[in-house]
């Protein structure tokens, strides 16, 4: 076996004894956390996830069953979901009009976090919003703002193939009662030193925002949902849904009272 399956073999290892663990501690962890966890394996880890929750009982199983919550994918014959060239593996995040999924791009092997719109609103409109998403996207270019990887907006399935991030987002780490992850700022700062962090997280934040509105797209949805901390401390800004440019066309694709995923 080489040095690779073995650092598998043993992060699958590791993740069992932790789903374990949960289990008689009644933690309910989700499946994004336990890819945080496991970045290199999250296929393998995202496979056994998935696994072990339809084994669960039928309660369990209904509130994990988070695959079968995109009716217009297509089902493959091992009961997992395809999207085109997509397997999708389980679902990190879900918004009012869509959803984001771990999924492996089959052509080469890549793990990448797949929006989709919900079944209900795959629409001229919704698809024009997803349009404009990806064209925001594809329009920047800066370290601190999530990149676009494939886009699909007339085919039967609309999606955005993006990278799969490692960190957590800011409205978790706001909200967790748990001891901060070494990678983050303190947000709550006490010294100095912890200030500076933050205000160095939150200039490398406002700077990409300041690139965007220089590029002519204005996000319109900042807030700590839509700001994630990397493993390496810096921000990285997402959901571009609602952004739009500085035309009047723009203007007129999102109605007042429209929230998208």
């Amino acid at each position: 076996m080489d040095a690779h399956a073995n650092e598998g073999a043993a992060a699958l290892f590791d993740f069992l004894c932790l789903w374990e663990e949960d289990q008689e501690d009644g933690c309910d962890r989700s499946l994004a956390e336990y890819l945080a966890r496991f970045p290199r394996q999250q296929a393998a880890v995202a496979d056994e996830y998935l696994r072990l929750t339809r084994s669960a009982t039928p309660a369990q199983a209904e509130e994990n069953q988070e695959v079968d919550s995109i009716p217009q994918a297509e089902r493959v014959g091992d009961d997992r979901r395809q999207v085109g060239h997509y397997r999708i593996l389980g679902e990190l995040g879900a918004g009012g009009q869509g959803s984001v999924f771990l999924a492996e791009d089959q052509r080469i092997r890549r793990t990448v976090a797949l929006k989709l719109l919900n079944g209900v609103f795959v629409s001229q409109a919704g698809r024009a919003r997803l349009r404009r998403e990806a064209e925001a996207l594809g329009a920047l270019a800066h370290p601190a703002i999530c990149p676009v990887l494939e886009a699909e907006i007339e085919g039967e399935i609309p999606f955005l193939a993006m990278p799969v991030l490692k960190g957590h987002d800011l409205r978790q780490i706001l909200t967790s009662k748990d001891p901060l992850p070494p990678h983050c700022p303190h947000f709550k700062p006490r010294t100095r030193t912890e200030l500076q962090g933050v205000l160095r997280f939150f200039e490398t934040a406002a700077r990409a925002m300041h690139a965007a509105h220089e590029a002519g797209v204005v996000h319109r949805d900042i807030k700590p949902g839509n700001i994630f901390v990397l493993t390496n401390g810096q921000p990285m800004l997402l959901d571009f849904g609602l952004a739009h440019d500085d035309s009047e066309e723009a203007e007129t694709l999102t109605q007042a009272g429209d929230v998208f995923g």
